[in-house]
């Protein structure tokens, strides 16, 4: 695993059985929240938002605004920020594997402009987010440590563990409980 760079601080703020929450400020003193969701399989989705929108239903819609080099660095501190907290919680408990979604923005959502790209179950493939999310995870998480499961058409990852994960699990028995239990309660 490489080197995590520049990072914000975060802390922990609550937890609940199936739930973790943590809490950072960005470089414009922006509140994020981390909200880390444990499904069967000791798979943890992490997902974050900004503070202001979570009372939002489009609060993982949202995209940072502007490319500026200011904005790239935060916007890249926020990523490192989101693994460091995966990595911590890995370091608790060694046996978690991690799912990602890349929730499309609310252009990605448009069926104007993306109707090709937008499934009947209004999930939407191959997102900005996705393609962010999934070169990230390449750079920093081993593969010798994690299968890479993609699902292109809904935009998940998921980074199975592959020193404690089931190994009798197929592939297909991940995608099938991520389409059935883990989309329908993010």
């Amino acid at each position: 695993m490489n080197k995590i760079p520049d990072k914000f601080d975060y802390v922990r703020s609550h937890k609940s059985k199936d739930k973790i929450f943590y809490r950072f400020t960005d470089n414009f003193q922006v509140v994020y929240i981390v909200e880390v969701c444990i499904f069967k399989y000791d798979v943890y989705v992490v997902k974050f938002y900004q503070k202001r929108h979570r009372l939002s239903n489009k609060r993982f819609n949202f995209k940072n605004v502007g490319i500026t080099e200011a904005n790239i660095f935060n916007f890249l501190k926020i990523l490192n920020t989101v693994l460091s907290i995966s990595l911590e919680l890995l370091q608790e408990k060694r046996d978690i594997s991690f799912g990602f979604l890349g929730a499309p923005t609310e252009e990605e959502l448009d069926i104007k402009l993306n109707s090709n790209n937008i499934n009947i179950d209004n999930t939407v493939r191959n997102t900005i987010k996705y393609r962010i999310y999934y070169r990230y995870c390449n750079r920093y998480l081993n593969p010798k440590d994690f299968d890479y499961v993609t699902i292109k058409t809904t935009s998940i990852i998921l980074l199975k563990n592959k020193k404690y994960f089931n190994q009798k699990l197929t592939d297909q028995d991940i995608v099938n409980e991520i389409v059935n239990n883990i989309l329908p309660n993010l």
